[in-house]
Order: structure tokens, then C-alpha cells, then sequence
């Protein structure tokens, strides 16, 4: 039974790399859980946002190893979705779809100091800004793996969405990425 249960992990690994949607995704919160596990030591890749107001759903998609239209329809069970407005200006929506995925976060808004300080992965809250007395902002994901850093960065318009170009990211504040 358990090597059956680790082949199937297996595909369902296979399936989060290739961007198909996997088996884990419709089970309860262990099978997420497992499956992140499973992902940790992967290279990220970026999961480009299919809706103009869908960074943070793209940005828990690239965390989870999922497709777009995964981590949608994901979001959208929750009663997550991209066009609601209190997803652009608040962290718990978030928070909630990446538990559902089995992926652990840290309870606060950390400010941002500096690149070199950052944790190995964290969401980070880019294009910050008040806009009728609310805030907004881009998600993006960081990622220091091997020794080298990149963001993740879902904006469509973008010619590569891994970013290097520091110097150039504005971020206002980050959420640790535990797992």
C-alpha cells in the first residue's frame, strides 16, 4: 500500500511540474501537504496571471507546483476570486488558498530591508500603494534556491517573468514561506 501511495505521489509530482492539474488538488489538506513535501527542492518556475487582478492566485499557483487554471479553480471553491477587490488589498485570501495547498506562511507582514535578508521564499508585496484610502499591491514570490535569488513575477506583459533586476523591484513588506 505504501509504495502505491508513493507512486502516486510520484505522478502527481509529475503532473504539478508539467502544469497539469494533479489528483492532490480535489483531496483534503494532507495529500496537499504531502505533495508540497514532495515539491520542496524543485526549481520554481513562474505561473503567469490569466486574469489582470490574478497575482495572487499566480503566486500560490507557482508556490504549490499548480497551473493557473488549478490554483483558479482552487481559489474559486474557496469563494476566492481575482476580480473581488478585498483580494487586492488584503493578505488573508491568500493566506487561505496556500493553506489549502498544504503551504504554511507566517502569520505577519514582515517590512522589507533588504534582498540579502530575506527568507529562502517568501510572497512579497511589490507596486505598494494607497488608492481611495485602501491599499494595493502585486504579489510576487521570492525564491533563493542554490545560492541563487529570482522573483516570480506573474505580470503577463513581462518578457521573462523570472526577475533578477533588483534594483528596479520596489517592496513594501513580505509574508515568509515555511514550506
Amino acid at each position: 500500500m505504501a509504495q502505491n501511495h508513493n507512486n502516486s505521489l510520484q505522478y502527481a509530482q509529475a503532473d504539478a511540474w508539467a502544469g497539469r492539474p494533479t489528483l492532490c488538488a480535489s483531496r483534503k489538506n494532507s495529500v496537499g501537504r504531502r505533495l508540497a513535501q514532495a515539491l520542496i527542492g524543485r526549481d520554481m518556475e513562474p505561473v503567469v496571471q490569466e486574469e489582470t487582478t490574478g497575482c495572487g492566485i499566480a503566486a500560490s499557483a507557482a508556490l504549490a507546483g499548480v497551473s493557473y487554471a488549478e490554483a483558479k479553480r482552487k481559489a474559486n471553491a474557496l469563494g476566492i476570486y481575482a476580480a473581488d477587490t478585498a483580494l487586492w488589498s488584503e493578505t488573508e485570501h491568500v493566506r487561505k488558498l496556500l493553506r489549502e495547498f498544504g503551504i504554511s506562511v507566517s502569520a505577519k507582514e514582515t517590512p522589507f530591508d533588504s534582498w540579502e535578508r530575506l527568507p529562502d521564499r517568501a510572497l512579497i508585496a511589490i507596486k505598494w500603494r494607497m488608492e481611495q484610502g485602501k491599499p494595493f499591491w502585486h504579489w510576487v514570490v521570492f525564491v533563493r534556491e542554490d545560492g541563487e535569488a529570482k522573483v516570480l513575477d506573474s505580470k503577463k506583459a513581462l518578457k521573462s517573468n523570472i526577475r533578477r533586476d533588483f534594483g528596479r523591484i520596489k517592496p513594501k513588506w513580505y509574508i515568509e514561506v515555511s514550506n
